[in-house]
């Protein structure tokens, strides 16, 4: 699923092959890099995503909001 409201965030994994992005409707996307195919969404915190960052090896993004959320998901396998 596609952002519905505004990216407030955007984070590329440190290996460069994916791309983050959330966004004020409090989805996480996750984006193929150089392909730009969305690969996955996941629901994130209520409202704002204030920030978004991937773990240094690549495999795990973390999304927090202004509501106080904090929330992780794995990418891909470790």
């Amino acid at each position: 699923m596609e952002h519905q409201k505004p990216v407030t965030r955007v984070a590329f994994s440190p290996d460069g092959t994916l791309l983050a992005s959330g966004a004020r409707d409090g989805a996480v996307d996750l984006w193929e890099m150089p392909s730009g195919q969305l690969v996955a969404s996941f629901l994130g915190p209520p409202g704002d995503v204030t920030g978004l960052v991937f773990t240094g090896d690549s495999s795990t993004i973390v999304a927090s909001g202004e509501s106080g959320f904090l929330g992780a998901w794995s990418v891909r396998p470790r």
